[in-house]
């Protein structure tokens, strides 16, 4: 059980410091620091690769550390949960896509393409306000096995989106 609490309190860091990371005073700290240009040009960018990069130790800690299934889902009712994974993941793919996967990953800002500004209302867009948050909780949620570590990651990954989609 102790487990459990360590992927919480992992995860609630690296929360911590993706909130930072993204709100609105560091942003405006980060451009006063390196300028405007620098900003629209490498910020989204180096964004998602620290965020990327500091979930490592989180899914090094749900290697290593002691677990303990508490359910699994019997076959073949199993193949609904891969099919709802299979659909969360393209539906959240699909919100990706419509907002611009270049823009999304940092990587149009480096070539230096403007974003749009368009407010997407089509696709998933047209159903909710979040579909990569929403989708990405069908897939966590939908996994056939839960043990005790991948239930402290959902619970944290969920609470984090909620957080992350009010402010």
């Amino acid at each position: 059980m102790n487990s459990f609490f360590i992927i919480l309190i992992a995860f609630a860091l690296y929360g911590w410091l993706h909130s930072i990371l993204a709100s609105l005073g560091f942003k405006a700290w980060m451009e006063r620091q390196l300028g405007m240009a620098w900003m629209q040009r490498w910020y989204r960018l180096i964004f998602n690769v620290v965020g990327g990069l500091t979930l490592l130790p989180i899914f090094y800690l749900l290697w290593i550390l002691p677990d303990r299934q508490i359910y699994q889902v019997p076959w073949p009712w199993m193949l609904i949960n891969f099919a709802l994974q299979i659909w969360g993941v393209w539906i959240a793919y699909d919100g990706v896509r419509r907002t611009g996967t270049m823009q999304f990953l940092g990587l149009g800002q480096l070539a230096g393409k403007e974003e749009s500004g368009e407010f997407v209302q089509s696709g998933p867009y047209r159903y909710m306000r979040h579909p990569i948050y929403t989708c990405s909780m069908l897939f966590l949620w939908a996994a056939p096995r839960i043990s005790w570590l991948s239930l402290a990651l959902n619970l944290s990954m969920t609470a984090y989106f909620f957080v992350g989609a009010y402010y």
